[in-house]
């Protein structure tokens, strides 16, 4: 029956809040206790089981009206915090509602019905059968993990990150290749959501670059930096305080070949290499040293200067996450959007701002900024900006706003009302 449902659509992560045969008994019976034993509000405190089952009942009812398709947890979204949710995960609360009211129920039918020594023991080995075939259910070799591939990578981790830690100083940065939004990326190739974290447990003082918060400076400087050439992105990380770069090939479509092939040439020196060949480690020390020497040690400052601080554009409010290639890229807004452009610096910058901006539907896209004498208007058929800016130190503010249609593609729930494309900040100075 179960496999016959999930033919259906809308079946995603769902699929794992099934409260199975025992527990949706005691949903369904919480539900009759509900309508037919709970009493008037001011009877539902009554002491013991009875009163617990009152409560159950009451919780189990309230976790349905949130967690179902189009119910209050819609509501929620809708008026004022559309953060919130996810509600089918409020299944474990009903399965806990539910399996308790059972158990009361069990319960109270035991003291009931098996006074007699035989009957209390028919009812242990029915309960105790009941309980093998359900840990059997639940704990088949169908559903176990694979532990000795788990244990074999996390082995392989450990000792990866150990001999890192012996070839770069105490508490040394390492930059982590792809890039991937935190939280919540996309899976990028073969390589999994948060796979990047695997370093942080087994080393306590080295620096990892995974974890910046989208929507924030240092993710900006990270999407900014990763996108460079891979000889002028290895010398932003040098100047930048970087000892080491970190690779997961199975975050590559070619298994990292292509940029290994590239760093090779630029670093001269073999990587180290984990024992399932997942990762890769590339020790940026001696190119440091060979890049120090060749530069004039009045230019230090100035090359750290550059690498640390570039002109960014951080994305906020009503801006969807980046879509399309490095040769083509976009972002979609909805009715209005926000973004800083952000000099770090204590001095100003000279910028060149590129962006294609096109809306939907014969609209309009007005783009407000105090660095600009007055607001730009944009077409549906899209339009190229490009503008010569000279950045304050701190954070600057651009707003959009446009009156074109909302788009309603399938199966995409994003306010899409305007794109902004292939946007470019350089430094001009």
């Amino acid at each position: 029956m179960k496999t016959e449902y999930n033919r259906r659509s809308l079946i995603n992560e769902n699929d794992h809040a099934s409260l199975g045969v025992a527990g949706a008994l005691g949903f369904l019976g919480l539900l009759w206790w509900f309508f037919f034993r709970k009493p008037a509000a001011e009877g539902v405190n009554e002491r013991g089981t009875t009163g617990l089952l009152h409560h159950l009942s009451m919780f189990s009812l309230v976790g349905l009206l949130f967690g179902t398709i189009g119910g209050f947890g819609s509501l929620v979204a809708f008026f004022g915090l559309p953060q919130v949710r996810a509600y089918n995960r409020i299944s474990v609360f009903l399965c806990f509602f539910a399996l308790f009211a059972l158990a009361l129920w069990l319960d109270g039918m035991l003291r009931r019905h098996a006074a007699s020594r035989g009957r209390q023991i028919a009812a242990g080995l029915a309960l105790g059968t009941v309980t093998v075939l359900a840990l059997y259910d639940q704990i088949s070799p169908r559903t176990l993990p694979d532990y000795n591939r788990i244990r074999a990578q996390f082995t392989s981790d450990a000792t990866f990150v150990r001999e890192i830690e012996k070839m770069v100083p105490h508490g040394a940065r390492i930059f982590q290749l792809p890039f991937t939004s935190f939280p919540e990326g996309s899976p990028v190739s073969r390589m999994k959501d948060y796979e990047l974290l695997r370093g942080y447990l087994h080393s306590d003082h080295l620096r990892w670059s995974y974890g910046t918060i989208r929507g924030r400076e240092g993710n900006a400087w990270l999407r900014h930096t990763v996108a460079k050439p891979v000889d002028q992105l290895v010398e932003t990380l040098v100047w930048a305080g970087f000892s080491g770069l970190y690779i997961d090939r199975l975050g590559f479509d070619d298994n990292g070949v292509r940029i290994e092939k590239e760093l090779y040439n630029v670093l001269q020196d073999l990587p180290l290499h984990s024992t399932d060949q997942e990762l890769v480690f590339y020790d940026l020390t001696n190119y440091h040293t060979g890049l120090t020497q060749r530069t004039p040690r009045a230019e230090w400052a100035a090359r750290r200067d550059a690498a640390l601080h570039p002109p960014l554009a951080v994305w906020l409010d009503g801006f969807s996450d980046p879509e399309g290639t490095s040769e083509h890229a976009w972002r979609w807004g909805g009715s209005s959007g926000r973004m800083e452009v952000i000099n770090s610096t204590t001095r100003p910058q000279k910028v060149r701002l590129e962006m294609t901006v096109v809306a939907n539907d014969r609209g309009n896209v007005t783009i407000h900024t105090p660095l600009l004498s007055q607001p730009l208007r944009v077409d549906r058929n899209g339009q190229n900006v490009r503008e010569t800016l000279v950045l304050p130190p701190g954070k600057h503010p651009v707003h959009f706003s446009s009156n074109a249609r909302r788009a309603y593609p399938p199966d995409d729930f994003r306010d899409l009302v305007f794109s902004v494309q292939n946007f470019r900040l350089t430094p001009l100075n």
